[in-house]
């Protein structure tokens, strides 16, 4: 009796430890990545065909985005974006091949209602909380290098920031 104890005991010591190999594993090549963590702009795979970021866009923000006529680029409007009150959000989803190549998100605010310091630093915070601390920091921007991205917030003019998103 006491030797099929022992035997159950070690297959679970076995199964147990072989489930922690295959986690450490995963977490080692990546597999675990988030899209966070890669620098992604609303999960989408760099690659990704039109058709289906025009999809996961209007999926999530309710709003269908608009081709252009060579299928280069889509855009779409939001307002209050990322729940920032005032701030319209004007996305350039840049398509080469008709595969997803970059994102420009220009930020549109009533200079009058906010300075451009107030707004990046409100959209600095997101983007901190979203990709951790920034690469670099200057009172011209941020940028965060990712896994996959690299994430710019800067000026662009009064009343305008432009968050950026580039292939690493």
């Amino acid at each position: 009796m006491m030797n099929i104890l022992n035997k159950t005991s070690r297959q679970k010591k076995r199964i147990s430890l072989a489930m922690l190999i295959i986690v450490c594993v995963v977490f080692a090549t990546g597999c675990g990545s988030s899209s966070k963590a890669k620098g992604l702009f609303d999960d989408m795979e760099w690659g990704t065909s039109l058709t289906e970021a025009a999809e996961i866009l209007q999926k999530k923000e309710g709003i269908e985005p608009t081709a252009n006529a060579d299928n280069t680029k889509l855009q779409l409007q939001v307002e209050n974006y990322l729940d920032v009150e005032g701030v319209t959000a004007r996305i350039d989803c840049d398509f080469e091949e008709e595969l997803l190549d970059e994102v420009f998100i220009y930020l549109e605010f009533d200079e009058n209602s906010h300075s451009n310091e107030e707004i990046m630093e409100r959209y600095a915070e997101i983007l901190t909380k979203s990709f951790g601390d920034s690469s670099e920091s200057t009172s011209e921007g941020s940028s965060w290098k990712l896994a996959e991205s690299e994430v710019q917030l800067a000026n662009f003019s009064y009343g305008v920031l432009v968050i950026s998103y580039t292939q690493a």
